[in-house]
């Protein structure tokens, strides 16, 4: 775990954001019409806008959207960044094989958009995969899924560095998960689906990212982190934290 001195050091020189302006772009690309009725509905609780403005997404920006699944992001982050960007739509093998229809789905959809393309990859091996042909990417996604890492037998050292190299220098990394309690171990992320903020910060951050933005954007005062996030009533209402790291120049 970090020590308070670090954290405070840290808070004293990371970005704090409460609020954020959203440019007509994106507010044009949640309000898509072409977006299924059950991902339109589910707005509310992640409020997609202000997250991809936070990210600094905008037209012409090559994005990764990492464990796609249905595809909730990358239908907005496809008509945000036009014609001229592009969206690489990852899906993990794990995903590939439990649930092929979200990448059925999500092949579908890369056939009616150009600016699309799905592809199954291990998360370590992102920056090696053959759907990037070598390019660098100006952002990358992972929301509400970093805790599930914790849960997996996987090298999360060895994920964040490739989704460093990834990266374009000066791109950004995303990462939107639900808070858990400072101390909260492996076990109490199983049951709640929750991790520490201080954990993710630590161990992204020795990739060589830098914590630029932590948004309380997508904070619930009233969620106490004591509760499975699929709770009665608490689904779409737990307080998150909102990273956005950055790759030195």
């Amino acid at each position: 775990m970090l020590s308070s001195t670090f954290l405070l050091a840290l808070a004293s020189s990371t970005l704090a954001l409460t609020s954020i302006d959203t440019p007509a772009y994106i507010t044009a690309a949640v309000h898509d019409e072409t977006r299924p009725a059950e991902d339109v509905v589910r707005d509310e609780g992640r409020k997609p806008g202000e997250v991809l403005a936070v990210a600094g997404i905008k037209p012409g920006d090559h994005v990764i959207d990492l464990i796609a699944g249905g595809g909730y992001y990358t239908r907005i982050l496809s008509a945000a960044v036009g014609d001229m960007g592009h969206v690489y739509a990852q899906n993990d093998v794990y995903v590939a094989t439990n649930y092929p229809q979200a990448v059925t789905g999500m092949e579908a959809l890369a056939a009616e958009r150009e600016n699309i393309t799905s592809f199954v990859c291990e998360l370590y091996e992102l920056d090696t995969a053959e759907a990037l042909n070598g390019e660098q990417v100006d952002a990358v996604f992972m929301v509400l899924y970093y805790h599930d890492l914790l849960l997996q037998d996987v090298d999360r050292a060895a994920i964040n560095q490739s989704i460093y190299n990834a990266l374009k220098p000066g791109g950004t990394f995303l990462v939107v998960d639900h808070h858990g309690a400072d101390d909260i171990d492996r076990d109490g992320v199983d049951a709640l689906h929750r991790m520490a903020e201080t954990q993710a910060i630590e161990e992204i951050t020795a990739a060589g990212f830098v914590l630029e933005t932590d948004s309380d954007i997508l904070a619930h005062s009233e969620d106490d982190h004591t509760q499975n996030v699929f709770a009665d009533g608490l689904r779409g209402k737990t307080d998150r934290f909102v990273h956005v790291y950055r790759k030195p120049m």
